[in-house]
C-alpha cells in the first residue's frame, strides 16, 4: 500500500487510504492528494510520484526527527505534514515492514 500511494496509484482523493499495518502491529495512515499535505499537492494518477506525504496517527512513537513535520502541535499533534517518503519507508521497515492494510476508523 505504501509504495502504491507514493507512486500515485491510489485513489485517496475519493476516500482515505486504509491504514498500513506493520509486522509488529504498528499502524499508520499515509495520505496523498490535493487535499493532503504532500508534494506534489495533486490527486493521485499513474504519472504522479510523491516525494512527501501526509502521515497520521502512528500507533508507535515516531522518531524525534519527525517533530519538525507535526502539522499543528495544539490541534493535530498526531498528523505529520510533508513527510519525506524515505523517512516513512524507514519507519515502516523499523517496525518489520508492511504486512497488510486495515480500514480506517
Amino acid at each position: 500500500m505504501l509504495e502504491r500511494i507514493i507512486s500515485g496509484n491510489s485513489q485517496s482523493w475519493i476516500w482515505n487510504n486504509a491504514d498500513i499495518v506493520c509486522e509488529d502491529g504498528t499502524t499508520l495512515s499515509v495520505q496523498a492528494s490535493q487535499f493532503h499535505c504532500c508534494i506534489p499537492k495533486e490527486d493521485a494518477r499513474p504519472t504522479i510520484s510523491y516525494s512527501h506525504v501526509e502521515v497520521g496517527y502512528p500507533s508507535s512513537t515516531p522518531p524525534d526527527s519527525w517533530a519538525e513535520h507535526i502539522q499543528n502541535e495544539t490541534e493535530s499533534p498526531d498528523i505529520y505534514a510533508y513527510m519525506p517518503v524515505q523517512m516513512v519507508r524507514d519507519y515502516v521497515k523499523e517496525h518489520g515492514g508492511e504486512v497488510c492494510t486495515q480500514a480506517t476508523s
